[in-house]
């Protein structure tokens, strides 16, 4: 059994994830960070949803649930710039008619929790669509992870080892950092703005 496989049914089993250390003891590895890196591997792969901050942090992706209104998705947390992602320890599910046929299946919702983000054309209670995958393509626009906490929202490209992380608007200064230090959460592929 592998370390997804383990996760998914521990996850099932106890409707919470396992700790470093359960996983380590599973699966006989000489320390918990070895169990560490194989769950950022799983998250860099977009496999798993990694909660910053939290002593079990590791979640599944949840899944879009077919309604007569129209889709049901997830809406997993908040997310404001340079803060961690706020993951509700209850997901919701909140109900969205306008969805284009060509969106990928594996969506999730965050909600933006304040002004943090209007210089990214971002609105307190604007909700981001957010595709779960972690490999993104250049000029992308993803939800990114950096040094485990700080969250960004930015357009994103890779340059072998390094990644520059570039705001919507011109007159911000692009962040630069070691491919090691980030974490892409997913790919925001549309917002929907709240206007009540």
């Amino acid at each position: 059994m592998d370390v997804l496989t383990f996760v998914r049914q521990f996850i099932d089993d106890h409707a919470y994830s396992p700790s470093l250390h359960e996983i380590k003891d599973h699966f006989g590895f000489a320390s918990a960070n070895a169990a560490a890196k194989h769950l950022t591997n799983l998250t860099r792969k977009g496999f798993l949803l990694s909660k910053p901050n939290g002593r079990r942090s590791i979640a599944l992706p949840p899944k879009a649930k077919k309604d007569p209104m129209g889709v049901a998705l997830p809406l997993i947390g908040n997310i404001s710039a340079g803060k961690p992602l706020d993951i509700f320890a209850e997901i919701k599910f909140k109900h969205v008619t306008s969805i284009d046929s060509s969106w990928p299946k594996d969506i999730y919702l965050l909600r933006v929790q304040d002004n943090s983000l209007q210089d990214e054309m971002l609105l307190e209670n604007d909700l981001l669509i957010v595709e779960t995958r972690s490999t993104p393509s250049p000029g992308e626009t993803v939800v990114a992870i950096v040094n485990t906490h700080n969250t960004f929202v930015a357009r994103y490209f890779c340059d072998g080892e390094y990644v520059k992380l570039m705001s919507l608007t011109a007159h911000h200064q692009p962040i630069i950092l070691h491919l090691k230090d980030l974490s892409i959460q997913g790919i925001v592929i549309a917002s929907l703005r709240n206007y009540s």
